[in-house]
């Protein structure tokens, strides 16, 4: 019994981890405004041809018609796996994968916030839910690239700098993909 009670109280901690949507505006600027010296490594270089990703097929959630993207299955899998921790945090996110048909019917019900420019020749659309909490309506964001959902997820858990590719990445540097995936702007 006393087990159950532990688990429960660990939980109801976990979903309270999540900021305001005000606490978080608060968070991106102060990360704008750092001032984060970086020793450069010098220039690095790919010194290879990377191979193009396979052709993969996804299905609308809404109408079922089939779409075609050149993705890895990992990279799919990733952004899954890293929305599944943003909502671990408290964090209200999901991705699903929509035609343009069915977006534009969820964009006109007006339950959404977004940026219809962010859709534009994009098939399929891999589209981004989040929201901080149940009493505010969705930021609807589009991509296909799981370097995004890192970033977000990054920026949730407060780690401002880390290591990629033998170089210091700043968050600070990726403000823009911030305020993209999730309507947080640093003008509010």
């Amino acid at each position: 019994m006393s087990f159950f009670y532990i688990c429960t109280i660990n939980l109801k901690k976990q979903k309270n981890m999540s900021e305001s949507r005000e606490e978080l505006i608060k968070r991106l600027k102060e990360i704008a405004n750092e001032e984060i010296k970086v020793e450069d490594n010098g220039i690095s270089a790919m010194c290879y041809c990377p191979a193009i990703p396979p052709t993969l097929t996804f299905k609308c959630k809404e109408c079922n018609k089939e779409m075609k993207d050149t993705m890895y299955e990992s990279n799919y899998k990733w952004m899954h796996k890293t929305i599944k921790e943003i909502r671990n945090l408290g964090y209200d996110a999901k991705i699903r994968v929509l035609c343009e048909e069915c977006l534009i019917k969820e964009i006109e019900s007006g339950e959404y916030i977004c940026n219809i420019d962010d859709f534009k020749n994009r098939k399929p659309l891999f589209c981004f839910y989040f929201r901080t909490n149940k009493n505010e309506k969705y930021h609807l964001a589009e991509s296909n690239n799981s370097s995004d959902y890192d970033i977000v997820l990054k920026f949730l858990k407060d780690k401002r700098k880390w290591e990629e590719f033998d170089r210091t990445v700043l968050l600070k540097d990726r403000i823009y993909t911030i305020e993209r995936m999730t309507g947080l702007k640093l003008s509010e």
